[in-house]
């Protein structure tokens, strides 16, 4: 809790020295301000986030190898998406390791209630019922004896499980209730209980004395976890700090909060019940001011505005602040795009989007279909495509009505109404010519050279990238210039001019290396291996391949590391390795799996299977069976083979014609086309490690 930047960074060295680069990424977990290493500084969001949830799956394997690890999260039903992620990730890492991953998770029906890491073979669902009537009336027991040091009548016993009806909190404010009710001789006078949680939780509040009954109304605005500098300034009325301190410790005695830690005056409540009660209670009015003063607090803490964006964002989408109100929900927005948190971005955005001035509506909308496209949702992506346009045309902000275009041609392009987009483009390009906008005409040329490539026009393509490359020169981008040199090259190489894409390739490698843009490094060191394997230099190929391989282990991104094994364990088998192929199909494998890139394990099934007919007769049913299995993902996601891919798979298979019979390659066939994905997933893998 108390960790600095230091102490990070050499706990990370501690459990492995080779992830050192990576920590500055811990900062956004830890609550730490951690400035950039070389190599971070150069990650984009989706990067990071990757990049991060790989680092921590990584620290955990390194921590489990040194001994059994057991790791709890309370209240995991109030996980963000961005840290349900994180901790799928870290699930299924600890899948055969010493680890016990224990998230306890409240049921509640709110949005992501429930289980937060998705059911399989490692995973246990654990559902804790209601308590039944034996182990009811032994809580009760057990709570009375705790209080007062005697058993409880058997009448108060009967009333209290009769009422709580195996809700165990419920049972203990029962008891607790009771019992505050107590005469002088200890005994209950009434035995009159509450005729619900809410109601018992409530009174129980409104029987504490007026300062701590206004102290812990005022901390359930802050949220379940609260410090009381923050209640007192949140609420001068209540009294000075150390007063305020004082009824809060008042209100200790009950359980209702607790004092978690007296050194910095942390508290939390007892319940989240306790805490929804309490804020209930609360007028909507005297809520909307206390938020907007815990905002103010907040924001005026040292590098608060930094350090609490979100709880910023929060407090103060719920005060009548509309200044501040749109200023930290668009920051919010924008630092959770900036960290690929697609569904929190979405929710922000969707919270400004009524308040934001009329000239700024656009390029809101615009944030918000480019987050719902990451996200997958295309159809809400396009509506807010022609919201923006809408609201563009409507405050006369040509380059807004122009963006919007270029958004609709990108969305048009990607399912495949080619004509729709190049329309689209065209109409933006002479709306940013009209407006001077230089940046704008590049990226559309970009993405008209895209276009064109995918439609399979390889001059048209060149032509519009070479025109986007001279405009991004004169702007001095020289991440963009190398982005085009990338694409140039591989135009090269599909016409067949391999000298050509060399060159090109060349440069776009050595500006990259210049930006020290490690991911980028890797990928173009990955295009020249492919294009080395184009002109049959398998060693040359393999020493890109190897040189990607570990910059993209360095950078810790699963899937670009997936593809390295990949194209490594091609050309290993191409050179007669069939051992280290075996071990980088198995890593690519699993990566693909895991990121459910079904067109990249299609690829795979069918470099297995040529790897499997390499070996011999006694691997040919198990090459046939993944072949049709390659066939069938492929027809299932819409992507056939190339006839040049058909004539080579067919030219490797020829062999087991004519050594494995016809009746076993026949069943192997039938098995393929019948085997669900998990099934033949299992099965590549099977071949692999026999």
């Amino acid at each position: 809790e108390h960790a600095d930047p230091g102490a990070v960074t050499s706990a990370v060295a501690a459990l492995d020295p080779q992830l050192v680069g990576r920590a500055p990424l811990l900062g956004a977990v830890l609550g730490l301000t951690m400035p950039d290493s070389d190599l971070t500084a150069s990650f984009d969001g989706e990067l990071r986030k990757t990049s991060l949830e790989d680092l921590l799956a990584r620290l955990l394997a390194a921590r489990a190898s040194r001994g059994p690890l057991a790791v709890v999260l309370e209240d995991a039903h109030w996980l963000d998406p961005v840290s349900r992620d994180l901790l799928e990730v870290l699930a299924r890492n600890v899948a055969g390791r010493p680890v016990l991953l224990l998230a306890i998770t409240r049921p509640d029906g709110t949005v992501l209630a429930g289980l937060p890491i998705r059911p399989g073979e490692h995973v246990t669902d654990l559902e804790l019922a209601a308590l039944d009537q034996d182990a009811a009336r032994a809580l009760v027991g057990e709570r009375h004896r705790a209080l007062v040091g005697r058993d409880p009548a058997p009448d108060l016993v009967d009333a209290v499980v009769d009422r709580a009806e195996g809700n165990p909190f419920y049972l203990e404010q029962l008891v607790e209730y009771v019992l505050a009710q107590a005469g002088t001789d200890g005994a209950p006078q009434v035995l009159e209980l509450p005729a619900s949680l809410h109601s018992l939780v409530l009174s129980r509040i409104d029987a504490q004395a007026e300062g701590s009954r206004r102290a812990v109304k005022v901390a359930s605005v802050i949220g379940r976890d609260f410090r009381t500098p923050l209640v007192a300034a949140a609420y001068p009325d209540l009294g000075v700090e150390d007063a305020v301190h004082e009824d809060l410790l008042g209100a200790a005695d009950t359980r209702l909060i607790a004092l978690e830690d007296a050194a910095v005056r942390a508290w939390a409540f007892g319940h989240a019940v306790t805490r929804d009660v309490a804020y209930d209670s609360l007028p909507f009015s005297t809520r909307t001011v206390l938020h907007g003063r815990v905002g103010d607090a907040l924001e005026s803490e040292p590098d608060g505005q930094r350090r609490h964006l979100d709880l910023l964002a929060y407090h103060f989408a719920r005060s009548d602040d509309l200044p501040k109100k749109r200023r930290y929900l668009r920051e919010a927005a924008a630092a959770a795009r900036a960290a690929y948190a697609q569904e929190t971005a979405i929710s922000y955005l969707e919270q400004v989007l009524p308040i934001v001035e009329r000239e700024e509506r656009a390029e809101v909308l615009l944030q918000l279909a480019e987050a719902l496209e990451i996200g997958g949702d295309w159809a809400a992506a396009e509506d807010a495509v022609s919201r923006a346009r809408a609201a563009a045309e409507e405050a006369g902000d040509v380059g807004g009505v122009a963006r919007s275009r270029v958004a609709r041609a990108e969305l048009a392009r990607k399912q495949g109404r080619y004509a729709e987009a190049e329309e689209e483009l065209s109409a933006a390009e002479s709306a940013f010519v009209e407006v001077g906008d230089v940046a704008g005409c590049g990226r559309v040329l970009h993405l008209r050279g895209t276009l064109a490539s995918q439609q399979g026009h390889p001059d048209r393509a060149r032509a519009a990238y070479e025109q986007s490359l001279a405009l991004r020169r004169g702007l001095g981008d020289d991440a963009g210039v190398a982005a085009m040199l990338t694409n140039l090259a591989v135009v090269a190489e599909h016409v067949g001019d391999l000298d050509e894409a060399e060159r090109l390739g060349e440069q776009a490698l050595a500006s990259r290396r210049d930006l020290g843009d490690q991911r980028a490094v890797s990928v173009s060191l990955t295009n020249m291996g492919m294009l080395a394997t184009a002109r049959g230099d398998l060693p040359l190929a393999r020493d890109r391949f190897l040189e990607a391989q570990g910059l993209a282990e360095e950078v810790g991104d699963p899937w670009v590391v997936a593809v390295g094994r990949h194209n490594l364990a091609n050309v290993s088998r191409d050179l007669g390795d069939l051992g280290s192929a075996a071990a980088d199909f198995l890593v690519a494998l699993d990566g693909y799996v895991q990121r459910d890139d079904l067109w990249s394990v299609a690829h795979l099934f069918e470099d297995v299977a040529v790897w499997a007919l390499a070996r011999g007769a006694a691997d040919d049913a198990g090459a046939v069976f993944l072949l049709v299995a390659a066939e069938r993902l492929r027809e299932e996601i819409g992507a056939p083979r190339f006839p040049p891919t058909e004539a080579a798979l067919a030219e490797a298979l020829a062999p087991a014609r004519g050594r494995t019979a016809a009746e076993v390659l026949d069943r192997a066939s039938a098995d393929g086309a019948a085997a669900a994905l998990p099934d033949a997933v299992r099965r590549a893998a099977a071949v692999l490690v026999g």
